[in-house]
Parts: structure tokens; sequence; C-alpha cells
């Protein structure tokens, strides 16, 4: 991913990665300027991104969901954001209706190597889970960008999807869901570092890299 960062996002000053495994934070460090080692969540803990200042663009891209607590995870990221920083994230939803149907009709949790349903997913999140999940970080969201698909997996089907996204079946056809978000007008304010139009060019391009990724 943090190639395709590189790529998409020009202008970059500074691009830190997480990664839990070694193998693939080496992979990672060929693109970013440097990776974090270790569970994210006892890294953070541990202050080993306080060296890095704070961060005007904080991106969780299919991830807080493999981890154990996204809730405190989101919150301690959210202690490294700078006063006019954004936070994207994306998210699977459990709501699509491929889940469900499955529960209802066939009576089996629909494991998978990959999506909605991966085997390593440890939280699921439906829309609202994911609004209590910003605010108990502290986060106001700015906007939110469904991903629609007709069937689970990769499909050209899936490019019709939105035409059938009307009012009452649109959760249910949401498969991701891309939140950009900004601290709390609760929150303390923190000295800016770069200019606000910057930051907004940074989010439309990281919501579209979000987009091609799902």
């Amino acid at each position: 991913m943090a190639r395709q960062l590189r790529q998409h996002l020009s202008g970059l000053e500074l691009l830190v990665g997480a990664e839990i495994d070694p193998s693939m934070a080496e992979m990672a460090a060929e693109s970013c300027d440097d990776v974090v080692v270790g569970d994210v969540h006892d890294t953070l803990l541990a202050g080993k991104f306080e060296r890095f200042g704070q961060f005007d663009l904080i991106i969780c891209a299919d991830s807080l969901e493999h981890t154990a607590d996204p809730w405190s995870i989101l919150l301690l990221l959210r202690q490294l954001l700078a006063d006019d920083g954004v936070v994207v994230i994306s998210l699977p939803n459990s709501r699509h209706y491929s889940l469900w149907t499955s529960l209802a009709f066939r009576g089996v949790w629909p494991y998978r190597s990959r999506g909605i349903n991966d085997r390593t997913h440890l939280r699921f999140f439906c829309l609202l889970n994911m609004f209590e999940l910003a605010s108990s970080a502290e986060l106001d969201i700015t906007s939110i960008a469904p991903v629609y698909r007709l069937v689970e997996r990769p499909s050209r089907i899936n490019r019709f999807a939105r035409f059938f996204a009307f009012p009452l079946l649109r959760e249910h056809l949401a498969f991701q869901y891309t939140l950009v978000m900004k601290p709390s007008s609760r929150s303390p304010v923190r000295p800016r570092s770069q200019p606000p139009h910057r930051i907004k060019r940074l989010i439309r391009r990281s919501e579209h890299l979000s987009t091609e990724l799902s």
C-alpha cells in the first residue's frame, strides 16, 4: 500500500507506516520514510510514533477490523493528529445482505479468505458502529463514501450496484465505507502544521485510493 500512496499522494514530506509482520515491514520500508514494526496498539502505547511529531493525515485502510481494540487504537492515533489534520479509515460493512442472508437461510457464517467475512477479522461494524467508533475517539465524521457491491467477490456486475442503492437498500448493498474524520470541536486545539487546502487535496486522493484497494 505504501507504494500506491507514494504514487497517488504527491508532495508527501514524511510517510510513516505501521506493520506487525517484519517481512512485510521490509517491503513497506522501500516506499516509506520509516516503518514502526510491531502490534500497532502496543507501539502506540509505547510512544514509538511520537518522535515523528503531529500528523496531518492518518490512514487506516481495511486494518482496524483486524485489531482487538480498534476503539483504543483510534483514540491513540487521534492524539497524534494535528488540529487541522484528518483521519481516513475504511471498514467493511457487516450489514451487507450477503452476510445476513447466509445466516438467515443457510445457518452458517460465511468465512472467506478476504472481504467482509475475512477469517482474520476480529471486530465487525455496521454504519452506526462506525459513528460510535469515531465519537469514542473524539472525531467528527465529515464525509462517508460507500462502495456498493451486488456480490461479495470482485465482479464486473458490481459496477451496477449503485443503481440499486435506494434508501431502504443502500446499507445492505454497501460493501465498505470510507470515512473522513476531523478532530471533534470538543477536543483541545493544537497548532496547525500544513495549509488546509493541501490537506483537502490529500483527502480526495486517499479516498480514491481506498476505493481502488477495495
